[in-house]
Order: structure tokens, then C-alpha cells, then sequence
């Protein structure tokens, strides 16, 4: 058994009138499995999540593109399936754990100051600064 993962265009299917789209996406997808599986077009076995989700936004906007897992079976038949969401989510996990354990970085150098506070500051400045009164 041959497991694949493939990014599928359909953006072909949006050349076609609008309430024909959906269905052309799925006649496109089948020709592309049996393209890049090696097989014929009616060994090619579509999950109905993976309908579900091209037919999800009605017939008249199919996505343009669909992430699938294509499973061909030792008598060239092939299966469309969507990936499994629960890898995904442990992926996103691992780097989130990866980067907390990276070293932490400290900001050397002065913290800025605010224009607000260095207008404060100059004021204070002034004030302090008395001119010495002119006695003639």
C-alpha cells in the first residue's frame, strides 16, 4: 500500500459556469489521483469528508486548493481521504515546546524613553536652571 500526501489545485474548476464548479472539482480531483497514482478514473475512491468539503461553500465556490491523503491498495484502487487533523495539532505542540525551551533573551541596553518623558525631563531641566538676575 503506497500513502501519499498531495496539495490538490482545483482552481481549474472556477473556469467553469457557477453552479457547475463543485462538480467539476471532483471530476478534476479524480483525473489528478489517477494521474499522479498511476490508475484509471473509476479505481478512484472519494471519501465523502473530502466531498463534503469541496461542496461545504455550496456549488458556486469550491475552494481553489485541498490538502489530501491518497492511499493506493495493492489492486490499484485508490482512496481520498482528508489528513489527520490530530498530527497537525501535535506538530504545532512540539514547536510551541521547542521555542519555550530555546534560550530566553534579555534586552541589554537603556529602555527608551517616551517622547512624553523626555519633554518632562527638559522642562525640569529648565527649571532648574535659574539665570542669575543682573544687578546693574
Amino acid at each position: 500500500m503506497i500513502t501519499r500526501v498531495y496539495n490538490v489545485p482545483l482552481k481549474k474548476a472556477w473556469r467553469r459556469k457557477k453552479n457547475r464548479r463543485a462538480e467539476a472539482a471532483v471530476r478534476f480531483l479524480r483525473s489528478f489521483m489517477a494521474r499522479h497514482m498511476k490508475t484509471e478514473e473509476e479505481k478512484v475512491k472519494i471519501d465523502g469528508k473530502v466531498n463534503e468539503l469541496i461542496w461545504s461553500r455550496s456549488m458556486n465556490n469550491p475552494p481553489r486548493k485541498i490538502r489530501v491523503v491518497a492511499q493506493k491498495l495493492d489492486d490499484g484502487t485508490v482512496i481520498v481521504s482528508l489528513p489527520e487533523e490530530g498530527k497537525k495539532e501535535e506538530k504545532a505542540e512540539e514547536k510551541a515546546k521547542k521555542a519555550g525551551e530555546g534560550k530566553e533573551t534579555k534586552k541589554k541596553g537603556k529602555k527608551r524613553a517616551t517622547r512624553k518623558k523626555v519633554k518632562e525631563v527638559k522642562k525640569e531641566d529648565a527649571g532648574d536652571q535659574e539665570k542669575p538676575d543682573e544687578e546693574s
